[in-house]
C-alpha cells in the first residue's frame, strides 16, 4: 500500500489537509515546506500503509455531491451596512453564519491570528464573527478541522464551514467515505484566486512593515479607508497606521498575477462546475458594467446555490437583502470572476520563490518580474565536455548557495541545434537558468539584465577556443558601468596564442577587468607578462572544488549504471605513449575488471578496437551523471583528464594521470603543485595507483577553498560606479 506522499506530487497537492484529518495513527502533519506552504509529511515510523490518507484525498478521489440541475445565480447585497462594511463585500456570509448560530450551531472560517497566519476557527457566538470577516489572501492551516465538523454533525448540531474549495472538497470526501449524514452541514466554498505563501507573508511583513512585534493587525479589505477594493492596511501596537494601494504594496503586486501562490492552484480541479459548496460566495467585480445602480462602493457579492439546501436557505434569508436580483451563470463568467476556471500562475512564480529563498522579497519579485539576475556566466558550458559542464554547474551553484542569482550566457554563433543537444546541455538546461540565444550585435542587451558579468571556468582564454567567439570571452559586450570578473580563467596551456594582431585588443580589454583570476599559474604570468594586466592577478582553484563529494553523489544518484568492483580508465587520447601505460596497468593488475570511457563519452573506433583486444569493457554516449557515478564507485582511476583527476581527488580515489601534452600540461602541473600529487604522476616506470596524497590534499584544501571562495564573494560583493540598490542576503524561515 501506499501513503499520500507517494502518489500526490507537491505540485499537484492543495495542502487541504484532509491526509491528516483522515490517518488514525497520527503519522502524517502539515508543515511549511521551503516555499513557505503547508505541505503533509509522512511520519514513516507511524505510518501503517493502511491508505486512509489515500482513499480521502480529494485530489485522487474528487467528488461533487452539491450539485443541482441548475444553478441559480444572485447579485446581493446585505440589508445590514454595519455588518456589510466590516465583510469584503455584500456581506452574505455574515447573513449564513447568523442563520447557523441562530439554530444553536458552529460556525467554521478563516481568522488571521496573532503570528500572523491563516487559521480555521470555529465560533459560536455571533459576538465572534469580526473574527471570520474579511478576506486572507493565503493558505489556511485547516488543524482538525474537518473530524471537529464530524463530531459536531453527529451531535445532531448546525454546522457552517466557509473556506477554499480545496478544503471544501477535503470535508465532503472525508464525510462520504466515513458515511456521517450532512443534512445539518452548510458549505461555503469561497471564489478563490490560489492561496499565496503563509510564511511568504510574514517575510513581506517583517520586510516592509516590521518587525513583525510592532503590528497589532493587518487587513487586506478595509472598507472605512478605500471602499470596497484591494488594498494592503496596517496597524501598528503605537497607534500608527499604513494604508498601500495595491500597486505600490508588494505583497498585492506579487499575489493579484499570482505570482506569490501555490503551484497547485494553477491548475485546481475544484475552481470549475459543479463547484463543491452548498453556496458560492465571491465579489462581483464587474457588477457596474452590468449596471451602476448595482454598485455603491461598498461591496456587491454574486451568490451561487449550488444544492438544494442552498437553495432552501437563501429563499428564507431574502428579506434581509436589499439586493437581490437573478443572473444567469454566463452573464456572471462576462462580467464577473472565472468560476468555471482556476487563475494561471504566472510565468516567473517558480524564480520568485528560488529568490525568496536567496535574499529580500523585494528583490526576488523586481528581479523575477524584470528576468534580472546578480550575474551572468560567460563560458564554454555548452560544450560536449563532462568536467567544462561540471565546472559551471559547480560555480552556478555555489554562488547561488550565496544568494547569488545567476544567468549562465549563451555563446554566440552557435546555431547548430543538433550539434547543442549533448549531454552538458541537457545536463545544464535542467538545472540552470540559461539566458536567450542572441546574435553577436545583440549581446549588449544583456546588460539590462545582469548586474555583474563573469568569464571562466575553463579554457576561455586560451585563443584556439576563443577566436571562434570574437572578443565574447573578454566580455566586450559588457557597458563600462558593469563590474567585469574572470573566475579561474585558463588560457589552456603555458603559453599564449593569440597573435600579435590581437593582443592589443585583447589587451585593452582585460585591463577593463575589475576582477581577475586564473586557474594555473602559468596563466598569471600571461596575464602580467603578455598582456600587462595592472589588476592582481590570484590564482585560484577550478570550480569543482568549490562543492565536495557529498555535493556530487547527488547528481550520480540520477545515473542508471550499476557498476561494481571495477576500475576506470578515463582518456581523452589513446597515444601511443598512453597505450603503453594502460597496457603495464593491465598486465600489473590482472585481477582487476576494468572500463574503458573515452572523451566526453564520444565513441572512438580505435578505442573501442583496444578494448575489445583486451578484454575492456567499453561505455560511451553516457550522462554527466554517468561520468560522476563512474567515478565515485571506482576502486581506481588512470587518466589524462584534468577533470579526471579533479574528481578522483573529491572523491578521494586512487589515481594516476598521464601528462597529456596536446591538451597543455599547465593545469596538471597546477593541480600537481597544489596538492602535492607527484606520486600520482604516471609513467612507465611508476603504475602503482596513489592513494597516500590524501593527506596533503585534506591539509591544502581548506585553504585554497578559502582563498578561491573569498576571491569570487570579495570580487561579486564589492562595489562598481553604480552600486547594487538591492542588498544581497541570506533569509531563514525559522
Amino acid at each position: 500500500m501506499a501513503n499520500v506522499n507517494e502518489l500526490v506530487g507537491k505540485s499537484e497537492c492543495s495542502g487541504c489537509g484532509a491526509c491528516v484529518n483522515s490517518c488514525p495513527h497520527g503519522a502524517i502533519t502539515l508543515l511549511h515546506d521551503d516555499e513557505g506552504f503547508l505541505s503533509p509529511v509522512v511520519d514513516k515510523g507511524k505510518c501503517t500503509d493502511c491508505s486512509k490518507c489515500v482513499v480521502n484525498c480529494p485530489y485522487l478521489y474528487c467528488r461533487y455531491d452539491t450539485s443541482v440541475d441548475k444553478i441559480n445565480c444572485y447579485i446581493a447585497i446585505s440589508k445590514n451596512e454595519e455588518e456589510r462594511t466590516k465583510s469584503s463585500s455584500g456581506g452574505i456570509f455574515s447573513l449564513l453564519a447568523n442563520y447557523v448560530l441562530s439554530k444553536g450551531g458552529i460556525v467554521f472560517g478563516t481568522t488571521l491570528n496573532q503570528d500572523f497566519l491563516a487559521a480555521t476557527i470555529e465560533i459560536d457566538s455571533a459576538n465572534d464573527l469580526d473574527k471570520l470577516r474579511g478576506s486572507k489572501y493565503m493558505q489556511t492551516d485547516p488543524s482538525d478541522t474537518y473530524n471537529k465538523i464530524i463530531k459536531y454533525l453527529k451531535d445532531d448540531l448546525y454546522v457552517l464551514y466557509c473556506s477554499t474549495p480545496c478544503q471544501i472538497a477535503a470535508l465532503n470526501l472525508i464525510i462520504h467515505n466515513r458515511k456521517v449524514n450532512r443534512d445539518k452541514l452548510i458549505t461555503i466554498d469561497l471564489m478563490c484566486h490560489g492561496g499565496s505563501s503563509p510564511l511568504l507573508f510574514r517575510k513581506y511583513l517583517n520586510e516592509f512593515y516590521g518587525p513583525i512585534e510592532k503590528i497589532e493587525s493587518y487587513s487586506f479589505r478595509d472598507k472605512s479607508v478605500f471602499g470596497w477594493s484591494t488594498e494592503a492596511n496596517i496597524y501598528f501596537k503605537d497607534g500608527s497606521e499604513k494604508h498601500i494601494k495595491r500597486d505600490q504594496d508588494y505583497w498585492y503586486k506579487a499575489f493579484l498575477p499570482c505570482v506569490n501562490v501555490r503551484t497547485a492552484c494553477g491548475s485546481c480541479k475544484y475552481a470549475r462546475i459543479p463547484r463543491q459548496g452548498d453556496f458560492t460566495l465571491g465579489d462581483f467585480w464587474g457588477v457596474k458594467k452590468l449596471s451602476p445602480k448595482y454598485d455603491d462602493g461598498m461591496g456587491t457579492s454574486f451568490v451561487l446555490l449550488n444544492s438544494a439546501k442552498a437553495n432552501q436557505i437563501f429563499e428564507s434569508l431574502k428579506q434581509n437583502l436589499s439586493l437581490c436580483k437573478s443572473i444567469d451563470l454566463d452573464t456572471l463568467i462576462k462580467f464577473g470572476q472565472p468560476i468555471n476556471h482556476s487563475f494561471k500562475l504566472h510565468p516567473v512564480r517558480d524564480r520568485f520563490f528560488e529568490l525568496n529563498r536567496m535574499g529580500s522579497y523585494e528583490k526576488a519579485f523586481e528581479y523575477s518580474v524584470n528576468r534580472k539576475y546578480d550575474v551572468g556566466i560567460v563560458g564554454v558550458w555548452p560544450g560536449l565536455n563532462f568536467g567544462s559542464a561540471l565546472t559551471y554547474f559547480s560555480l552556478y551553484s555555489f554562488l547561488e548557495q550565496n544568494s547569488i542569482s545567476c544567468l549562465l550566457i549563451e555563446p554566440p554563433g552557435l546555431d547548430d541545434q543538433k550539434k547543442n543537444e549533448n549531454h552538458s546541455r541537457r545536463f545544464i538546461a535542467d538545472r540552470c537558468h540559461i539566458s536567450a540565444k542572441l546574435r553577436v550585435k545583440d549581446l549588449k542587451i544583456l546588460n539590462n539584465y545582469c548586474d555583474s558579468f563573469i568569464v571562466g571556468s575553463d579554457q576561455v582564454w586560451n585563443y584556439g577556443i576563443s577566436k571562434k567567439f570574437g572578443k565574447f570571452f573578454y566580455l566586450n559586450f559588457v557597458s563600462r558601468f558593469k563590474k567585469k570578473i574572470s573566475i579561474a580563467a585558463s588560457f589552456g596551456h603555458d603559453v599564449d596564442f593569440a597573435p600579435q594582431s590581437e593582443r592589443i585588443a585583447i589587451a585593452n580589454l582585460l585591463n577593463n577587468f575589475d576582477y581577475i583570476s586564473v586557474r594555473e599559474f602559468e596563466g598569471r604570468e600571461i596575464c602580467s607578462e603578455v598582456y600587462g594586466v595592472n589588476t592582481q592577478v590570484e590564482v585560484i582553484l577550478d570550480p569543482v572544488f568549490l562543492n565536495d563529494s557529498k555535493f556530487y553523489h547527488l547528481i550520480s544518484l540520477d545515473s542508471s549504471m550499476n557498476y561494481s568492483d571495477y576500475s576506470l580508465m578515463y582518456v581523452l587520447d589513446l597515444t601511443d605513449d598512453f597505450r603503453k601505460i594502460l597496457l603495464n596497468s593491465l598486465k600489473n593488475h590482472p585481477e582487476h575488471k576494468w572500463i574503458f570511457l573515452g572523451d566526453s563519452g564520444k565513441r572512438n573506433n580505435d578505442a573501442v578496437s583496444f578494448c575489445r583486444t583486451n578484454g575492456i569493457e567499453y561505455v560511451s554516449d553516457i550522462s554527466i551523471s554517468d561520468f560522476i557515478y563512474l567515478i565515485e564507485h571506482a576502486k581506481q582511476v588512470i587518466t589524462d583528464s584534468y577533470h579526471g583527476s579533479c574528481f578522483s581527488l573529491i572523491f578521494k580515489k586512487p589515481f594516476l594521470v598521464f601528462k597529456n601534452k596536446r591538451r597543455g600540461m599547465s593545469r596538471i602541473n597546477t593541480l600537481i603543485k597544489h596538492f602535492s600529487l607527484d606520486n600520482c604522476v604516471v609513467s612507465n616506470e611508476n603504475i602503482h595507483f596513489n592513494s597516500e596524497y590524501t593527506h596533503n590534499f585534506d591539509q591544502e584544501l581548506p585553504r585554497l577553498l578559502k582563498i578561491s571562495s573569498d576571491f569570487i564573494l570579495r570580487a561579486i560583493y564589492s562595489d562598481k560606479l553604480i552600486p547594487n540598490p538591492y542588498q544581497i542576503w541570506k533569509y531563514s524561515y525559522a
